[in-house]
């Protein structure tokens, strides 16, 4: 048998590829992006005082260019984008130093604000399902 041919669950019999069914699967329930322009300025915690491009944004989580951070560390950060802005309090979860450098930040649950916030500037990014 080759690497690529599938077998029948049931049957153990070997399935053509036209009798295989493939379905599009989107693996992220949240919209997640790029919205260039977007900076988080660290108003208290570990970085205090400084401004960080965010390279990618969810709902959930956001990646600090460039910042480096201890995980677990509290942050209180402004999120601007263009004349609209919006604190909120993350935790960072990871730094990373290969392929890109920076911090991943967790936001904390209960912000409602701040999920609405992320929703008004991802709404440009969303894909419709079945479409990558």
């Amino acid at each position: 048998m080759r690497d690529d041919e599938q077998l029948d669950e049931k049957s153990g019999e070997r399935l053509d590829e036209d009798s295989v069914e493939t379905v599009p699967v989107e693996r992220r329930h949240v919209p997640r992006g790029l919205v260039p322009g977007l900076t988080a300025e660290v108003l208290d915690g570990p970085l205090k005082g400084e401004t960080f491009e965010v390279r990618d944004v969810g709902l959930e989580s956001l990646f600090l260019d460039g910042a480096e951070s201890e995980p677990g560390r509290s942050l209180r950060i402004r999120l601007s984008l263009e004349e609209a802005t919006h604190e909120c309090t993350a935790e960072s979860v990871r730094c990373e130093e290969e392929t890109r450098r920076g911090t991943v930040v967790r936001l904390l649950p209960d912000q409602p604000e701040t999920r609405e916030f992320l929703e008004s500037i991802l709404l440009p990014s969303k894909v419709p399902p079945g479409h990558h």
